[in-house]
């Protein structure tokens, strides 16, 4: 029978071992089989949390839309098992057709599992498909259903619009942006020679 002591040295292993295996299958599990398999660089134990370095994970909007999550590194505590600590978290979102949508970046963030909720801090920049950037100090994401929420003032610039407001929330499946007050919004408008309708017929 195994001694105590030979116990307790076992469990010092085995318990962060645990941590190691749990977090990368949180990274690696996909949600569904034709998703492609995400990947990590290297996993490694410090105490009592458990660090990935350059994880990537795809997963399932509501409406079956992927959307892929990324961060320099991804860390774990045993004390807050269902939230993972990132660092240089980068948020894709595709659109309908799979294509490049929005994308998301931050210096920190935090994913909380089982609400599928990316909550971004410190340097927050939202660009849009067509080009338009919003930089905020921290920003929301709830990624099943693609949706940005901002609380702290923005500002944004592009090509379709200039801006600044109070907080905003953004649907990326929608298309929509909506601000709350006090805003200011400059709308611009379309160079048609240089930018056409991408719907308009061609000229003959």
């Amino acid at each position: 029978m195994p001694s105590y002591s030979h116990v307790v040295r076992s469990l010092r292993i085995v318990v962060p071992a645990l941590g190691v295996l749990l977090l990368v299958l949180f990274f690696l599990w996909p949600i569904v089989t034709e998703i492609r398999l995400p990947s990590i660089d290297k996993a490694q134990i410090t105490g009592d949390r458990t660090e990935l370095v350059n994880p990537r994970y795809e997963g399932q909007d509501e409406g079956g839309q992927r959307f892929v999550l990324t961060a320099e590194r991804a860390i774990q505590s045993r004390a807050t098992p269902d939230e993972v600590v990132l660092v240089a978290p980068a948020a894709a979102l595709t659109n309908d057709d799979n294509s490049e949508g929005t994308r998301v970046i931050a210096r920190q963030g935090t994913y909380q599992d089982k609400a599928e909720l990316l909550n971004l801090t410190d340097d927050v920049t939202m660009t849009t498909p067509e080009g338009d950037s919003f930089i905020t100090s921290a920003a929301d994401i709830d990624l099943k259903n693609k949706i940005v929420t901002g609380k702290m003032p923005v500002t944004g610039s592009g090509p379709r619009v200039d801006l600044s407001a109070q907080g905003f929330v953004y649907d990326h499946a929608g298309q929509r942006l909506t601000l709350t007050g006090p805003a200011r919004l400059v709308l611009k408008e379309t160079d048609e020679k240089n930018n056409p309708d991408p719907a308009a017929p061609a000229a003959d």
